[in-house]
């Protein structure tokens, strides 16, 4: 090597001649005995390192991640797992934001917590407790003195702006000091890649080193960094096989999907491929992804239904299946993937069956099966509140238990009512009947319930089931 080999920086010297010392030999790859990887959301979400999160403007990407950082603020014994995942502790997420203000983020905070985790008043303020919000465009230019949130900037060569740098020191304190494990910032939430990277998505020498950064600081500081990424304003999607190209609708140069950890995509459910409704006939079938969702009642249409799948990982034991998601009242959403049969799933490429049977359970069914419900739920109290989010979330657990339970839909309105068979339209139907009152926006149960349900159905068990 000449003299002048010898004058890079001095990170560059040490690295290199920690090599000559064997530093960096393998030995000790015959102690690492675990064959998994480290998931703070088991197959979902790497407990360190940078993920990408990704879909088209207003699929709920970061409704969809506010969802998942209030699971992760929440106590396991309140929320346990995510989408059907295991949650593996509890601790602080910080929220980045460059796109909407501390009003609408403090409101979707809010109704996430109330309504979609179910909690309490008190327990949603504690969870927000964990939550740390910072929105960039609400600070004042006293709080926030720099020209814009951009997270790298190019003084020669591209690094952390000083924004990013006093993130890396917030958390770095906040987490000296935290006393318990649930006291430290295990996570980062950027929203957005577009609004706060400070760089454009084919800068190939940006993102280069934006990734290298992140990812060592989440190493360093024990954090996830999720960032939410964008498609082109036209994207492509396969009707055929529209998981087949999901990493390339990501917007950037191909980095944006191999250096991070994981890249999920957030897109709309494809429906059917031709007017009718369903696929046309005598012709290959698209895949009809919301089919299963709505032949199980539990969307009105396939622009209520969001999939949420991986489109690429590092890691070899990610999951790989897709989340089905459907759009409820308020910017809501519930994860309905559990509800479905694997077969329907399997086979949602099919033609729906113009000729399939209509089931032999009516209506009425479906609504005195809402009413054992109401009863398992308040033993038909009189003046009990009856709340519609807080039924949805119990039908899964009583079907089997209660019969006919499965025939109630989702939530959902047509032309501003209730949709027929829709969990609200059974409640309306109860309320018909004398069995519900409404004062406001909760339902009530009626004084003599349970007398005028035995008069209404009297042909009817009127006990309650003992296995509810």
């Amino acid at each position: 090597m000449t003299d002048d080999d010898h004058q890079g920086p001095v990170e560059l010297r040490q690295w290199i001649s920690q090599s000559l010392g064997g530093h960096w030999r393998a030995t000790d790859a015959m102690d690492q005995l675990s064959t998994s990887n480290d998931y703070l959301i088991d197959g979902i979400l790497p407990r360190t390192g940078a993920s990408v999160w990704f879909g088209a403007g207003s699929t709920g990407k970061t409704q969809v991640l506010i969802w998942m950082a209030t699971a992760i603020a929440a106590s396991r014994s309140h929320v346990p797992a995510w989408l059907g995942h295991a949650i593996n502790g509890t601790g602080h997420v910080v929220i980045l934001s460059a796109e909407d203000t501390r009003e609408q983020l403090y409101m979707r905070l809010r109704s996430v917590l109330t309504e979609m985790h179910g909690l309490s008043e008190d327990l949603a303020r504690e969870v927000c407790s964990r939550i740390h919000v910072m929105p960039f465009i609400s600070m004042t230019e006293e709080e926030f003195d720099r020209p814009n949130p951009s997270l790298f900037s190019s003084d020669g060569a591209w690094g952390p702006s000083e924004t990013m740098k006093a993130i890396r020191v917030f958390i770095t304190d906040w987490n000296k000091v935290a006393e318990r494990p649930e006291d430290r910032i295990v996570g980062i939430v950027m929203d957005s890649a577009t609004s706060m990277a400070g760089f454009d998505a084919n800068a190939a020498d940006a993102v280069t080193n934006f990734f290298f950064y992140v990812n060592r600081l989440c190493q360093a500081l024990e954090i996830f960094w999720i960032i939410i990424g964008h498609t082109p304003k036209v994207q492509k999607i396969d009707p055929t096989n529209p998981d087949i190209d999901a990493a390339a609708r990501l917007r950037g140069v191909a980095l944006w999907t191999t250096a991070p950890r994981t890249t999920v995509e957030v897109r709309q459910a494809q429906g059917p491929q031709s007017r009718g409704g369903k696929p046309a006939k005598n012709k290959k079938s698209a895949p009809f992804e919301a089919k299963p969702v709505l032949d199980a009642g539990l969307a009105a249409s396939a622009d209520e239904v969001v999939i949420v799948r991986l489109a690429k990982s590092n890691f070899h034991d990610s999951h790989r299946g897709k989340h089905f998601l459907v759009r409820r009242p308020g910017g809501m959403f519930e994860d309905v993937t559990h509800r479905l049969s694997t077969d329907a799933v399997e086979t949602m490429g099919e033609e729906p069956d113009d000729e399939a049977a209509e089931p032999a359970v009516t209506l009425e069914d479906g609504t005195y099966a809402m009413w054992q419900l109401i009863r398992a739920q308040t033993d038909a109290r009189a003046g009990q509140a009856v709340s519609a989010h807080a039924l949805s979330k119990k039908l899964e657990e009583h079907i089997g238990v209660i019969p006919h339970l499965k025939t109630i839909k989702a939530i959902g309105n047509t032309d501003g009512m209730p949709r027929e068979g829709a969990l609200n339209w059974h409640l309306e139907r109860l309320r018909d009947h004398g069995l519900l009152i409404k004062h406001g926006r909760p339902y009530k149960i009626a004084q003599d319930a349970e007398t005028i349900a035995a008069s209404i159905w009297s042909d009817r068990p009127t006990e309650l089931n003992s296995a509810v």
